[in-house]
């Protein structure tokens, strides 16, 4: 009886050992997120339920209401190992979203997207500006953070509110003016000037 038990055992422990090979090479799943900063995030001063008033230097208003604060996740998936596994490492690049809308056409929407780089050994948070979806603006976290760039000042309400300029990338004649604290403070776009009220 003992001779038939061995030869069972030893079946078994072969069996056991095979499939336990085939799952080898097989690492777990992993998911990392890059979240952004309250620092990063601070540098736009809106909560997303803002209403912006700008006049420009024809006289005409354009009032901007936010539709709202989104935060999402860029996501890149990719395969670990084995294709039979099916073990992924996922990298979630954190995004917020400001939109507003506009009862002046030349400004609606604007758009603001703050993320960080698709990159999980790179520091740079970007800063992306459209305005009416043509007018695309762009600055990274290290000029935006600098307080050397922050040399000039327009005033606002009988206040110099120091700023950046960042021209767009699309028609480099337009500039936004931008302030840490207060935001977007002047839109040029062509012949036109937009100033916070």
């Amino acid at each position: 009886m003992k001779t038939l038990h061995l030869p069972i055992l030893l079946l078994l422990t072969l069996c056991y050992q095979s499939c336990g090979k085939e799952t080898d090479g097989c690492p777990e799943s992993t998911n990392d997120f890059y979240n952004l900063t309250d620092a990063e995030k601070s540098k736009v001063p809106y909560t997303g339920s803002d209403t912006l008033v700008f006049i420009s230097n024809e006289g005409d208003t354009a009032t901007l209401v936010g539709q709202g604060k989104k935060q999402t996740y860029k996501n890149i998936t990719v395969s670990l190992g084995n294709p039979n596994c099916g073990g992924t490492h996922s990298e979630n690049y954190d995004r917020i979203e400001y939109n507003f809308t506009s009862n002046n056409t030349k400004l609606n929407p604007i758009n603001i997207i703050v993320y960080r780089a698709t990159d999980p050994n790179s520091y740079v948070v970007y800063y992306d500006f459209a305005i009416n979806g043509i007018n695309k603006f762009q600055q990274t976290s290290k000029f935006i953070y600098n307080e050397m760039n922050y040399l000039d000042s327009i005033k606002i309400n009988e206040i110099y509110v120091p700023y950046i300029n960042i021209r767009s990338y699309t028609n480099p004649s337009n500039k936004i003016y931008y302030s840490k604290d207060k935001g977007i403070i002047q839109i040029d776009l062509d012949t036109l000037t937009y100033k916070k009220s």
